[in-house]
């Protein structure tokens, strides 16, 4: 039987601004991803999710759907593995800064990402992305993201999402 890995989970989006472009950022382990981190006591995921894109990009982000849980090993920690509770998300205001746990974060459009996520991210985030937004998002990112932007706040989720 193998080793049972220790589970870390985070919450975070899958943020995008009014032209459809998609924000990323480079994490502390050098790697392409989406914003995202730890629950504080009392939050919600949705919350976690905001106030992590808001504290690692400067840009203020409101939840639209959720998507799914992403799921990959940690470099360096093959004993972990981190569960990631990704929300499609609309920016609202700020610009792309970095942070102390981000080295860069930028705008770019859904292609670009992809590639990022695909070539210098996580084993699998951009294929679970993609099929996510085929499922989930139909109708395209930018309508989305204008459409139902203030669809979550305040309200409880279905279902367990703060569950791993």
């Amino acid at each position: 039987m193998g080793k049972v890995r220790q589970r870390e989970l985070a919450s975070g989006g899958l943020v995008v601004d009014d032209s459809g472009q998609v924000l990323l950022v480079v994490d502390r382990h050098g790697r392409w991803a989406l914003p995202k981190g730890h629950q504080e006591k009392g939050e919600q995921l949705w919350q976690t999710a905001c106030r992590e894109v808001a504290e690692e990009t400067g840009v203020e982000a409101t939840v639209v759907r959720y998507l799914g849980r992403m799921r990959y090993p940690l470099p360096n920690q093959p004993a972990l593995e981190k569960v990631v509770v990704v929300w499609l998300m609309r920016a609202t205001s700020g610009q792309p800064r970095p942070s102390d746990e981000t080295a860069v974060v930028a705008y770019m459009p859904w292609p670009d990402a992809r590639a990022r996520l695909r070539d210098q991210g996580y084993p699998g985030a951009a294929d679970q992305l993609d099929g996510w937004l085929a499922r989930r998002v139909p109708g395209g990112l930018v309508a989305a993201t204008k459409s139902a932007a203030a669809r979550w706040r305040g309200t409880k989720l279905p279902g367990r999402v703060d569950r791993i």
